[in-house]
């Protein structure tokens, strides 16, 4: 039991000598973490994965449109790297294509994404009063894993029912 403690400690002790000389061979993804920090990731190359990219100065923000046909206008928070999170400005689909599950295809295709590379997803403001499809679509976005944002003030709207939504990223579980 001593040796088996012994081992523990010499081991800990080696993974913290390697963080100090810098060497990190001994930590298991830290190659990974360390070419992800030289190579910050880029908005546009991540948005790819979505569909096709384009940047529009008028709503500074950029344009993706999924191959089946739903648009996009998503502006990150930080032009350098895109795990500082993502505001999802619009989600548009034309009318022949809508009730189909076309922005629930493409929705999913950026949750998945947000996962992937570890990045909040943003959007909002959702709930007006006035809109009779409120409910579906806050219950749809729900669906997705968003939640009230509570960062924002709802009295910075002018209709008190209308909200901030977030997507946190879900944790990466390893196999073991």
């Amino acid at each position: 039991m001593q040796r088996r403690k012994d081992a523990v400690k010499e081991g800990g002790a080696r993974l913290r000598r390697a963080f100090q000389k810098g060497s990190c061979t001994k930590c298991a993804d830290m190659d990974r973490i360390v070419q992800m920090k030289r190579n910050p990731i880029r908005p546009e190359s991540v948005f790819k994965e979505i569909g096709n990219v384009k940047w529009s100065p008028a709503d500074d923000a950029f344009v993706v449109h999924t191959e089946d046909g739903a648009t996009f206008l998503l502006s990150p928070n930080s032009d350098e790297v895109v795990t500082f999170g993502v505001h999802i400005d619009k989600i548009k689909v034309p009318k022949p294509l809508r009730r189909r599950g076309v922005a629930t295809k493409a929705l999913a295709a950026l949750c998945h994404v947000a996962d992937k590379y570890y990045f909040r997803l943003e959007g909002g403001p959702v709930g007006w009063s006035n809109d009779p499809w409120r409910e579906q679509f806050v219950g749809w976005l729900q669906r997705f894993g968003f939640a009230r944002d509570s960062r924002f003030a709802a009295t910075r709207l002018d209709d008190p029912s209308a909200f901030y939504v977030r997507r946190l990223p879900k944790p990466k579980h390893r196999s073991k």
